[in-house]
């Protein structure tokens, strides 16, 4: 296996545990609080207008997702790149 210069295994191991945090964390708070937090069971109105009252909570999930794909793609590269 090739090195890739000025790179040492240690680093790329806690810069893939912080992807891996960040994936778990913003997972938990766009998959679990937000919809907690917004969706009324049984009663579409009801989302709606919590969706409206809590427009930031809403978005920041939104984000939290796009977050999550970009943490998970470079995840991915990285460990594509290291394993060769």
């Amino acid at each position: 296996m090739e090195r890739i210069v000025g790179s040492s295994p240690a680093g790329w191991a806690r810069l893939a545990g912080a992807l891996y945090l960040i994936v778990f964390v913003g997972g938990f708070f766009a998959l679990g609080f937000v919809p907690a937090a917004t969706i009324v069971a049984g009663d579409p109105t009801a989302t709606a207008r919590s969706i409206e009252g809590h427009e930031l909570l809403y978005r920041s999930g939104l984000a939290a997702h796009a977050v999550i794909l970009v943490a998970t793609c470079r995840w991915l590269c990285f460990s594509i790149t290291c394993s060769t």
